[in-house]
């Protein structure tokens, strides 16, 4: 789960640095962010301080996917 999480940012950041693909690059930080937070759900289960310190990614991620969504409604969304 963890891996498939930074593969999807890994790709949000050749999608938007590279390819210019706004809309493509906000869906991929949509489902890495949703994958990190099932990670902290999961995690809490087993051991509690390994999921706090996924928290601040998973918060990250649910901003920065919140910005590339108003970036590509601004700019994009022809």
């Amino acid at each position: 789960m963890f891996a498939a999480s930074v593969a999807f940012a890994l790709g949000w950041a050749r999608s938007f640095y590279l390819d210019h693909a706004v809309l493509r690059a906000a869906v991929l930080l949509i489902a890495a962010a949703t994958l990190t937070w099932a990670l902290v759900a999961v995690t809490a289960g087993l051991v509690a301080w390994a999921a706090w310190v996924l928290v601040p990614y998973a918060v990250w991620l649910t901003v920065a996917s919140s910005l590339a969504v108003g970036y590509w409604r601004l700019n994009d969304s022809r």
